[in-house]
């Protein structure tokens, strides 16, 4: 149900990009000797999320195979971290001590690139980010990685030191809160990215840069923003709908709507 949650609760950074915090129950339940309950986690609450987000079935089942995939995978490299630095003659044991210190860098670091990693390279093969986003991006995953790592780590620990009594209560309702805090935050930190990248390009608009130019500029920040594939422009000449950019022909599956634009025009 927290997977869900978080994940019907991402932040959108892009038209395509966003982030969560579902590392945060996904985590913890590792960090306590539940990687089996981690990934069963990861799966169902990555796809109920995106149901209740009405994406796809596909898509959503899709998208639960590479949040399952990178719990399993960073499961692994912290189970092998654990035996790596246990002491000799050391079986398990918490996962909240010195010994076990390399162990949490180790699966936080692997969760990260596993996550992020393969959530951009489906992004970047499919050509759906721009050159100008990934600083942008880089920017926000850097400040959402940090804050699930100390919420992930203050979750597990409340559990491993709370969770006979009703301490770990206190501990997840002050995350919740400086996570609200937080998510708002962002939000107004890429909306204020956002109206300045607005700005910046009305500002070059207005400096007589030339319309095809300018047209083909809002073309491209638009469609960060906005579930388009062309922009087409069209001036009244004659009587007749003259194209004023793009000049080229249109493409061809916008050539069943070609009729719809006279009868627009004609009622007006």
């Amino acid at each position: 149900v927290a997977v869900a949650v978080l994940r019907w609760w991402g932040v959108p950074l892009s038209k395509f990009a966003y982030v969560t915090m579902t590392v945060v129950p996904v985590g913890a339940l590792t960090l306590l000797g539940a990687p089996v309950a981690a990934v069963a986690a990861a799966w169902a609450g990555t796809a109920a999320g995106d149901l209740l987000r009405r994406k796809g079935a596909f898509p959503a089942l899709v998208k639960a195979g590479r949040e399952a995939l990178t719990a399993c995978a960073s499961a692994g490299v912290f189970l092998a971290a654990v035996h790596a630095v246990a002491p000799p003659g050391a079986h398990g044991g918490s996962a909240f001590t010195v010994d076990a210190v390399p162990a949490l860098v180790a699966y936080l670091i692997a969760y990260l690139v596993f996550s992020r990693g393969l959530f951009y390279f489906s992004l970047a093969f499919r050509g759906k980010l721009q050159a100008g986003e990934w600083m942008v991006l880089f920017r926000h995953e850097v400040i959402a990685a940090a804050l699930g790592t100390v919420a992930t780590l203050a979750v597990a620990g409340a559990f491993a030191l709370y969770g006979d009594g009703p301490g770990w209560l206190f501990i997840l309702a002050f995350i919740g809160a400086a996570g609200v805090f937080a998510r708002a935050l962002v939000l107004e930190a890429i909306a204020s990215e956002e109206l300045r990248k607005v700005m910046a390009m009305e500002t070059v608009i207005a400096a007589g840069v030339p319309l095809h130019e300018s047209l083909g500029d809002i073309e491209q920040l638009a469609a960060r923003l906005v579930e388009w594939r062309w922009l087409q422009v069209y001036a009244l000449s004659g009587g007749e709908l003259v194209p004023v950019y793009p000049t080229a022909h249109p493409p061809a599956a916008l050539d069943a709507a070609r009729g719809l634009r006279p009868a627009a025009l004609a009622s007006g």
